[in-house]
């Protein structure tokens, strides 16, 4: 008769399974040497996903931009780049980071990797690595043999239409209440930066910052600073600061605005899905261009902003349209990444010499960087926010004089 035994278990462990958690922790935290010990065991399974998420060792050591554990797992004869629960490669993690040195790795070690390839939300690695804006980065990935210009040209027509979504509920605030955001594939996913605003369509992803940005204003919304207040938020992209204050902050008024077709319309689902939880906060959505002023809303007494420099050239645009649109007295909130931001001092050193006092310089601390999803799926969060921990941001407060 046959017998069959147990495939031996790495030393100190009590399961083949509990050796394998351990080994995505390992790769997760950039712990090199207990990775390295557990992967020469002939048990070890270098591509076991954890059951949660279907993430590997791979996953986690790219999206956290640690090298070495990369090296160590790359190394493994029978190692596989493969998609987690949601879709999303090693390469579209370690793409979304910046983590240009692990992606280089990546493209060596599987040549005949898809930079295209798109994950459950539509994005590609290529994607992710535009919102990276790491330059160097991105380049790699467009120079790769699967970026060809018929792939990037051709896209996938059955979405042009009816854009890939997902709608996220957000615990920004205290008790129960969610701020529910929508976000969209972006009609040009692979190339969404461009000079040409109409065509801009970076506004309709939830970017980090914005993240941020809400749950600051629901802090301060909490506290009554937006009470009986008429508010504006500028280029909003999909609304998450102007909805927290609509929900949070018993304003008067809050006025989302953008400029894009596409991303205005995304902004007014978003108004409409939040519609039980405004009291008696009027919220519209408008069309808003900042070289013209006949679009503007005026007489605010807040306006909120989120990462909107960065060039110098839409400095002069925007100093003139919140200069323009305030009251005396307003407050200027404004949430950027502390550098990596051309044109951010000159946008400081505008508001001084247009009588604008600076009252809050603060970096965002570890209260507002946590996982925001009422969910509290922390693979989730890392996907769509993982930049808010690559990344520190800046919360200011300018105040206008009489």
């Amino acid at each position: 008769m046959a017998s069959f035994t147990s495939p031996p278990v790495p030393p100190g462990f009590p399961t083949l399974e509990a050796a394998h958690m351990e080994l995505l922790e390992c790769a997760r935290y950039g712990d090199n040497d207990d990775l390295a010990s557990l992967l020469s065991h002939p048990s070890t399974n270098v591509n076991f996903k954890n059951p949660q998420s279907g993430a590997t060792a791979l996953h986690q050591a790219c999206a956290n931009g640690h090298e070495v554990c990369c090296s160590h797992i790359l190394a493994q004869p029978d190692v596989l780049h493969l998609s987690n629960d949601s879709g999303n490669t090693p390469l579209h993690w370690a793409s979304t980071n910046g983590h240009k040195k692990v992606v280089s790795l990546l493209l060596k070690r599987f040549p005949d990797i898809d930079v295209l390839e798109k994950n459950s939300f539509g994005k590609s690695s290529l994607t992710e690595g535009f919102t990276s804006e790491n330059t160097e980065l991105i380049g790699s990935l467009l120079e790769h043999d699967s970026a060809t210009e018929e792939k990037l040209l051709q896209g996938l027509p059955e979405k042009q239409d009816v854009p890939a979504e997902t709608t996220h509920s957000l615990a920004l605030g205290k008790g129960k209440v969610v701020v529910k955001v929508r976000e969209l594939e972006m009609s040009n996913a692979d190339n969404p930066f461009t000079d040409e605003t109409q065509l801009d369509t970076t506004g309709m992803s939830i970017w980090a910052g914005s993240i941020i940005s809400g749950r600051w204003q629901t802090k301060l919304a909490e506290e009554g600073e937006f009470k009986n207040k008429n508010v504006v938020e500028l280029g909003a992209g999909c609304g998450v600061p102007g909805l927290s204050i609509a929900i949070y902050g018993n304003a008067k008024t809050v006025a989302v605005t953008d400029f894009n077709a596409e991303t205005l319309a995304n902004i007014e689902h978003n108004i409409g899905i939040n519609k039980d939880g405004y009291g008696g906060t009027a919220v519209s959505s408008k069309r808003v261009d900042w070289a013209d002023d006949a679009t503007w809303v005026k007489n605010c007494d807040r306006i909120v902003g989120c990462d909107l420099v960065y060039s110098n050239e839409i400095v002069p645009l925007l100093l003139s349209i919140i200069n323009g649109s305030s009251k005396s007295g307003c407050k200027f909130y404004y949430t950027a990444p502390n550098d990596g931001r051309q044109g951010l001092e000159e946008f400081r050193s505008g508001m001084e010499t247009l009588g604008w006092k600076k009252i809050v310089e603060e970096e965002a601390g570890e209260e507002m960087l946590g996982n925001p999803l009422e969910s509290g799926d922390d693979d989730m969060a890392f996907l769509c926010f993982g930049e808010m921990k690559e990344k520190k941001f800046v919360n200011y407060v300018w105040e206008k004089g009489e």
